[in-house]
Formats: C-alpha cells, structure tokens, sequence
C-alpha cells in the first residue's frame, strides 16, 4: 500500500513552489563537494562506513524560524535538536523529554544548551496582553503553552519594570529580560529531571542559557 502511494506521487514537482528537491541538491553539491560524494569520509570526523550519530550537544531553543543552533558555529551531526514555542519545557511534554532521555542516555551528550532569543511571539503575546485572546481564536494549546510566561510576568514585573527604567513602551528590552527569566525557569526545570541529575553528578553533563539577539545575531550568557 505504501508503495502504490509513492508511485501516485509526483515527487519533483511537491512543493514545487520552493522546488524543495532542486534545493537540497544545491546543498549537497556546496556542502559535500562532487568529488566526495562517493568518500564515506566526507562525514568527516566520524570517519565510518556508515556515519555515526554521536552529537556532543543537546540544543532546546524557540521554533522561531531566526535562528537555530547553527548561531554557535555547529555543524551538521554535532547537536541534538528541539524546538518548542518560545523555548518551554512542560513537564508533560513526553517527546521533549524522550529526546533528553536519548541524548543523554543512548547518545551521551556532554552539555544542554537551552537558548532562547529576543523579539520571540510568545513572550510578546503574554507581554502585550494578548494571551487571552488566544482561545477566542481557537488556540487553546498555544493557550496553555504559554502559561510559564504569563506565570514568570506576574512574579518578576516589578523586576522588569526597574529593568527598563520604568519605560512601558520599552517592548524589545521588557521581551528580552522576560526571555532571560523565561530560559532560566527552563534550566531549572530540566535539572529536576532525573535523568539530567544523574547525568549531572556521574558524567560532568554541563548545562548552559544562552540567548540569541536576532538583531546582532549575537549570543549573551544568561546572568541575571
């Protein structure tokens, strides 16, 4: 049956609006130079066969389209990858979780990076009051996603109202301070995991928050 569906499928012409095939091999030919086509070594430094997956980095940041993890200099095969809505781990988030049991567990990762960025829509949803609206407009996951940062503005808009010296209309500069609470609150609450935990203790699993400046392009160590 899943043959007879491929073979209805007219595969270079499926998206043909961004012509995805005519993409990836333009990729291939600037990555994987033609004369390596045929080296297993072009996967270079795994240097196998079959090229292993042996990532060193474990990467949660934003499904905004800016930026990924890409903005700290790695290359394919490097990191282990996921993407949520402005960076959140929820506790009932099996996938999310899965990855971070696989990663730390199959693949032995040596670091986390949660990274979260400037200008993110989720932030400025709650930050502009328009969290509410959100059900209104049949978003009621999204509703329920965004509760750690509505949570976060309640507790700390004080903080960030001294922050930013009182100026209300000071949305990048608010957004970026809730962004920076937002990926501390992360960072804690992955370390409860015990996975994590037990990572953190027997094999030195280092975890780090950074956030990216979409403007700059540039990363900032959180410390707030």
């Amino acid at each position: 049956m899943g043959t007879d569906i491929l073979q209805t499928i007219p595969l270079k012409h499926t998206h043909s609006s961004s012509n995805l095939l005519s993409k990836n091999e333009k990729w291939v030919n600037k990555t994987f130079p033609t004369a390596q086509l045929n080296n297993t070594t072009s996967f270079s430094p795994f240097g196998s066969k079959v090229a292993k997956h042996e990532p060193h980095t474990f990467f949660l940041g934003c499904s905004d389209a800016r930026y990924n993890e890409s903005c700290l200099g790695f290359t394919q095969g490097e990191v282990f990858t996921v993407k949520t809505i402005a960076n959140i781990f929820r506790e009932d988030d099996i996938s999310t979780e899965a990855a971070l049991e696989y990663a730390i567990d199959c693949v032995g990762v040596k670091q986390i990076i949660i990274c979260g960025h400037t200008d993110c829509g989720g932030i400025n949803t709650c930050l502009l009051k328009r969290r509410d609206l959100l059900p209104k407009a049949k978003l009621n996951k999204l509703y329920s996603h965004l509760n750690d940062i509505d949570d976060l503005l309640l507790q700390y808009n004080d903080y960030i109202n001294e922050r930013t010296q009182g100026d209300i209309n000071n949305l990048l500069l608010k957004g970026k301070i809730l962004a920076m609470l937002n990926v501390q609150l992360q960072i804690n609450k992955v370390k409860n995991l015990d996975v994590v935990q037990r990572a953190m203790e027997h094999d030195g699993l280092k975890i780090h928050g950074l956030i990216y400046n979409v403007d700059t392009h540039l990363v900032e160590k959180i410390d707030l």
